[in-house]
């Protein structure tokens, strides 16, 4: 396979059509399906709009309280701290049609997770010491 691309690298993209087309008539074939797991997102409250105007008051007078100018805002930084899991589960798997409960094998570490801290700055620059 190597050896074709070499000699033929514009083959690349026919190849893996095939190669996807191959394995959708295999899983076909053996009477298997692609699952996936589903979830719903959380939808916006419906004050949202409120709750932003009341957060940006806050940070106006918060900033009036520090007595941070206009020529001080690179001082403000926004953080966030964010959890990331050392094995996030999939959620999708290939089993066989009809089947009512599907299992989606873990290493075990789909709970343990590493906590990350985003920040950026209110006038979208770098900032260095």
């Amino acid at each position: 396979m190597k050896y074709i691309l070499k000699i033929a690298p514009d083959l690349q993209n026919k190849i893996n059509k095939a190669l996807i087309s191959l394995t959708y008539r295999l899983l076909q074939k053996y009477n298997f399906v692609l699952r996936r797991a589903s979830h719903i997102g959380q939808r916006l409250p419906l004050d949202y709009e409120n709750k932003i105007t009341i957060f940006l008051k806050d940070i106006n007078s918060k900033r009036k309280e520090l007595n941070i100018d206009e020529n001080n805002l690179h001082l403000l930084v926004n953080t966030d701290k964010t959890p990331v899991f050392f094995d996030p589960p999939f959620d999708s798997t290939i089993d066989q049609k009809g089947k009512k409960d599907i299992k989606i094998q873990t290493a075990g570490y789909e709970k343990e997770r590493i906590s990350v801290i985003l920040a950026f700055m209110l006038l979208g620059k770098n900032y260095h010491r």
